[in-house]
């Protein structure tokens, strides 16, 4: 992953809060914060952050009963969304109880030795939104045969893209030194067609494209000399014909499969 983002419609933080104190018990939250992939670390923001959230809480009929409160940071009470949208990688959290945070002399409750608060933090980002020039690349090594007898070259390249989105791909040949020796698609790329959408907003199977590139004498040398190969694709929905939301889904794949068809003098 080099560049570029997915932005998130409704990526949620979701608090889920286990309480037997028999009294009131609201949130002190020291901590809420997000670190991105490049080190970045950010504040979750929100008025819920300074003025707490209050939590259930048994009452004397329900001694021993542990009381559940749900709460969600989401795209309407913080900046959560904004946040994810950076590519988070990590998330911190620091949060205490507060018990009878109001000290209201009046309030009559209960705490037994058994008595506990627990809070578990969880990340909901449904994969539905809008894809913001992603750029992703491998490096993969290429184990070519002996060329000193070949004559002619030319490669078959065949690919097939799942995402509902057109990908720009784009491969550089590298020889041991790591610096480039063969550029394919040239400087535009190499279009893939996104896959076709169904009415459940899956995609269906891919178009399976076959391209070949014939090589000249000074690209076939080129090919001689190369050790890595790097693809790049490019993805982007942003600004672009698509502009309905998307649902990503961890099947989505982009396949690049190159082989050569070689003359070799005898």
């Amino acid at each position: 992953w080099k560049s570029g983002g997915l932005n998130f419609l409704d990526a949620k933080r979701v608090l889920r809060v286990e309480n037997e104190f028999g009294l009131p018990v609201r949130s002190k939250v020291n901590k809420m914060q997000l670190t991105t992939i490049s080190g970045n670390t950010f504040d979750l923001q929100s008025t819920y952050i300074q003025t707490g959230i209050d939590f259930n809480y048994p009452t004397f009929d329900q001694i021993g009963e542990t009381k559940v409160t749900t709460f969600s940071f989401d795209n309407s009470n913080s900046n959560i969304t904004e946040l994810f949208n950076d590519k988070t990688k990590t998330i911190t959290y620091d949060i205490e109880a507060l018990i009878n945070p109001d000290q209201d002399t009046t309030i009559k409750g209960f705490i037994n030795r058994d008595s506990y608060f627990k809070v578990d933090v969880a990340v909901e980002v449904p994969l539905l939104g809008s894809i913001n020039h992603i750029v992703l690349s491998d490096t993969l090594k290429v184990d070519l045969p002996d060329f000193d007898d070949v004559s002619r070259a030319k490669l078959k390249i065949i690919t097939s893209n799942d995402f509902p989105a057109d990908v720009i791909l784009y491969a550089q040949f590298l020889d041991v030194s790591n610096a480039p020796s063969l550029r394919l698609f040239g400087d535009d790329g190499f279009k893939l067609k996104a896959a076709p959408l169904k009415s459940d907003n899956t995609t269906s199977d891919p178009e399976i494209v076959e391209t070949f590139i014939e090589l000249d004498a000074q690209e076939l040398e080129a090919l001689k000399q190369s050790k890595r190969i790097v693809v790049t694709g490019s993805i982007n929905t942003t600004d672009s014909d698509i502009q309905k939301p998307l649902w990503i889904y961890d099947r989505y794949s982009i396949s690049v499969k190159i082989g050569a068809i070689l003359d070799v003098n005898l």
